[in-house]
Formats: C-alpha cells, structure tokens, sequence
C-alpha cells in the first residue's frame, strides 16, 4: 500500500493545500470544492491496521508456542504409552508361542480387542503376560485358547487344531461332493483365507511350526524365511548352532 511519505503527490496537490481524493487522477478533474483531506484519515487507518496485524502476530505467535508445548508433552506421553502397548504386544505372541499357536502377523490388534470385548486388561509390566478380569486373574493359557476358538481366522491353520488345514482336507468324496464342501468353505470363510490355506496337510504342519528356541534342524529349515531371521535375531549364532545340533 503506497505511504504518504513516499507518494505525497498522490494525496496533495500542487496548486492548493487540500489533498486529493484517492480516485481521483489530477487535481484538475474536480471541482476545488469537491476535494477532502484524506492525508490524516489514511495515515490514520494505516497505523490502524498496522496495530491490528501486530496484535495478531503476537497472538499467532503464543498460540504456537502453546501449540508446541502441548504437542511436547503428548508425544511425551505418547511414546510411553506406545512402549508398554509394544511390551504387551511382544508378551503376547511370546505366550501364544509357548502354547503352540501362531497368530498371523497383523493379529494382535484385533486380538487385544477381543481381549478387552471381554473385559480382560493385558500387562507386561513385570516382563511377562498378565491378564485381569476385573480383580481377578486370568491364566494366560486358558485365554489364548480361547481366543484361538473364538478366531481362528486370525491363526496359521494348524492341523493339531483345525478340521481343515489344508485344501486336501477338503478333497474328499465324489468331485461334486468336493466342489461343494470347496464352496461352502469359501463362503464360510472367505476367499482370502482361502487362498492362504496350505494345498498339502504337510505344507499346513510346516507352515504350523512356532519359531522356538527348541526347535530340531529339520523343523527350522522348514520356518519361513522371516520367522528364521526373527529367530536368529532372538536366538544368535549360538543359538541357531544349538537347533542345527538337533538332528529329528
């Protein structure tokens, strides 16, 4: 916006002391009687709206810092909380694990919700599973296996555990007696599992295998190639030496 300072010649005249309207292009356009001192209004609106965008800026500016104080503290809060809800996580599979059962690997969120669906608290304050229902305790093992009954869309098919583990679990019968027991499987469960379930009962008992420092040579070679990295990144060279030594 042009300054009185810098432009007077667009707001005073040359031939008389009284400015000229803003719209106006020279001071010969108008009558003499037609011009108003502008020259005190804008400079008094200038500094106006001056004030006002200082106010604003202060303004802006502590509601920023307020903005960065509260986000500090949250994140604080928030990555603690993201540590125990990690803790409780790993606690969780490492239960599952130890009672012979592998959830899939985006599981155990839906499983902590089910868990709370029924009013069970999971901790792993103490480095290991705790489960609460109100005042009492619940034991792990009685929980996992309920939850493997109640979702078992959420686990490896296990054949030690599920009716079908495999497709040939299905392949039984006359061809229309298979492709019907086929179809009904899929619209109980849904093409996606389908297409997850193991073709062979053997293929299921591999694909079962919990990563475990237990395990023989035979059983570790049969893991995937993410549960043998997890493992050796849990187990170590030494480890891993210990199960090639179990000849099974």
């Amino acid at each position: 916006m042009p300054s009185v300072l810098q432009y007077p010649h667009k707001f005073i005249t040359k031939t008389s002391p009284a400015a000229v309207p803003i719209h106006s292009s020279s001071p010969d356009s108008h009558p003499p009687e037609t011009y108003q001192c502008r020259c005190s209004k804008y400079v008094v609106g200038t500094a106006y709206r001056w004030a006002r965008l200082a106010v604003f800026r202060l303004q802006a500016g502590e509601r920023r810092r307020r903005g960065l104080r509260e986000f500090s503290e949250k994140g604080t809060m928030n990555t603690e909380q993201m540590q125990k809800d990690l803790q409780v996580r790993n606690a969780l599979l490492q239960t599952f694990h130890q009672h012979g059962m592998k959830p899939l690997p985006d599981a155990l969120e839906p499983i902590l919700a089910k868990l709370t669906e029924l009013g069970v608290t999971a901790n792993a304050d103490a480095g290991y599973l705790s489960l609460t229902q109100g005042d009492t305790a619940v034991v792990p093992s009685a929980a996992c296996e309920r939850i493997r009954s109640l979702l078992p869309q959420l686990f490896v098919a296990d054949p030690r555990r599920d009716k079908v583990s495999s497709r040939e679990d299905l392949e039984r019968g006359t061809p229309g007696e298979i492709a019907k027991a086929k179809s009904d499987w899929v619209k109980a469960n849904g093409m996606q599992r389908w297409e997850s379930l193991p073709r062979t009962k053997a293929q299921a008992e591999a694909k079962a295998i919990v990563p475990s420092a237990m395990l023989t040579a035979k059983e570790f070679r049969l893991l995937s190639r993410a549960d043998k990295a997890a493992l050796s990144g849990v187990l170590g060279y030494a480890g891993i030496e210990r199960i090639m030594a179990r000849r099974g």
